[in-house]
């Protein structure tokens, strides 16, 4: 369940952050992605450990709310990817180059999944049940 998940995350990234600071390790910069910017937000002090948990607890119960969904893990540049689209999924992220991460509802991401499989691309699921980074 996210409204349990998100929040252990959140706990088990701030503690580590604090272990290396409680070690030395004083960082020049936090950078963070989806989850993990609450986290850096946070410890950068942006607003406190207590809000950050309130907000990925909202954040995941918002989840629990939202249509079952997905994401795919697609080694192609955004060009090639987004007239593939269609008005159900979007771009999730851009992770590099040649690799992003689209997102939407389960059944439009069966059908690109098999699209892209029968092309010979190697497509691969998120192991995620909501269409996080989407509309």
């Amino acid at each position: 369940r996210p409204s349990v998940q998100l929040p252990a995350i959140y706990l088990c990234e701030f503690a580590l952050a604090q272990l290396w600071q409680a070690w030395g390790v004083k960082p020049a910069a936090l950078l963070g992605h989806s989850l993990g910017e609450n986290t850096a937000a946070a410890l950068a002090g942006v607003f406190s450990f207590e809000d950050g948990l309130g907000l990925v607890t909202l954040r995941g119960k918002l989840f629990e709310r939202v249509a079952p969904g997905g994401m795919l893990s697609i080694p192609l540049a955004p060009e090639a990817i987004l007239p593939l689209l269609g008005d159900k999924l979007d771009l999730a992220t851009v992770n590099g180059p040649e690799f992003c991460t689209v997102s939407g509802p389960t059944e439009a991401l069966d059908e690109l999944f098999a699209k892209l499989a029968a092309d010979g691309v190697d497509v691969k699921r998120v192991p995620i049940r909501i269409a996080a980074h989407s509309r």
